[in-house]
């Protein structure tokens, strides 16, 4: 299951936004973003480290 996938199902559950997702995770919100917007198969290896670190795998 991709990053997106993950947090698409995640966030609804514990009433995240984007926003919440950055300031938690410590990724800037423009990345979270680009996330959504682009797809994640261009993320580079420390952003999906860091989603790692709150349980979110692709």
């Amino acid at each position: 299951m991709a990053i997106i996938d993950n947090l698409s199902a995640l966030m609804p559950e514990h009433n995240y936004t984007k926003a919440d997702v950055a300031k938690l995770s410590g990724i800037p919100y423009a990345t979270i973003d680009g996330l959504f917007k682009k797809g994640d198969e261009n993320t580079n290896l420390s952003t999906k480290k860091i989603i790692g670190i709150y349980g979110i795998h692709t």
